[in-house]
């Protein structure tokens, strides 16, 4: 008797596993029992939720990830290390090992990325890493300038930049600070307070540490603005938005108000 209920409780025992290894399969890999490839996905911006099906027949989640993230989380500038200084203890500050560290660690990052395969998005990372490339020459340039200045008249960058780099490598201080001079003038124009803007160059350039002061500021607004500019990190926004959403059958979103 003690052997036959046993052997009810281990087909029992048997029965349950099955039914509850059929139900997970149900619930976890139904496209794969019904044979439907189409997939949902989530993304997210300042103030949507995006949910887009998918064909995961083209397409996988990781790659829609890697690359919503290409676009969206790596753009603008690459790389947080600063390369220029607003005072002249911060020169102490610039750290070529954590610059070189954090190039290392995004190049990784980026060569990580699984993207979708489409040429929009290969020539879309083929530009973040070229402009990382870009911008890790340029700190390093930069941040060497600051106890060898002539540096900034041997580089790529110079041609665009030859009247902040010429004043900085001069050794002239007449030429440094008309250059200096020249730069606000030329920067009021843009500023919201233009007369703010002057009053405060014009402190700067009566005091006793004009030099130093017109060294800090060439470097970090005349140098680094002209030759970052030179640097191509924005895309067009619309093309992506267009791009992406073509990934998608159908995309629906739920949105906070602004």
């Amino acid at each position: 008797m003690k052997n036959s209920v046993c052997s009810i409780l281990f087909v029992f025992f048997l029965i349950s596993c099955q039914e509850r290894q059929e139900r997970t399969i149900s619930e976890s890999d139904s496209e794969a029992i019904t044979g439907d490839a189409n997939l949902s996905f989530l993304w997210y911006d300042d103030l949507c939720e995006y949910k887009g099906t998918f064909d995961s027949k083209k397409y996988t989640k990781r790659q829609l990830k890697d690359t919503y993230d290409l676009w969206s989380k790596h753009r603008g500038v690459c790389l947080s290390a600063d390369a220029t200084a607003d005072k002249i203890e911060d020169f102490f500050k610039l750290d070529v090992e954590k610059l070189t560290r954090e190039y290392n660690e995004t190049k990784t990052l980026y060569q990580s990325l699984q993207l979708v395969d489409l040429p929009f998005w290969k020539k879309m990372k083929q530009q973040r890493m070229k402009a990382l490339e870009d911008e890790y020459e340029l700190k390093m340039i930069t941040i060497e300038a600051y106890s060898n200045p002539k540096i900034l008249q041997n580089n790529r960058f110079y041609g665009d930049c030859k009247e902040y780099a010429d004043a900085l490598a001069s050794g002239d201080n007449t030429l440094l600070l008309k250059t200096w001079r020249n730069y606000a003038e030329r920067a009021k124009l843009n500023n919201g307070s233009p007369e703010v803007f002057m009053k405060k160059f014009e402190a700067m350039y009566q005091s006793k540490d004009s030099l130093l002061y017109a060294k800090l500021e060439l470097m970090k607004y005349g140098w680094w603005n002209c030759a970052n500019n030179m640097i191509q990190y924005e895309v067009d926004d619309d093309a992506v938005f267009r791009e992406y959403d073509n990934l998608f059958i159908k995309i629906t979103s739920e949105c906070d108000e602004p």
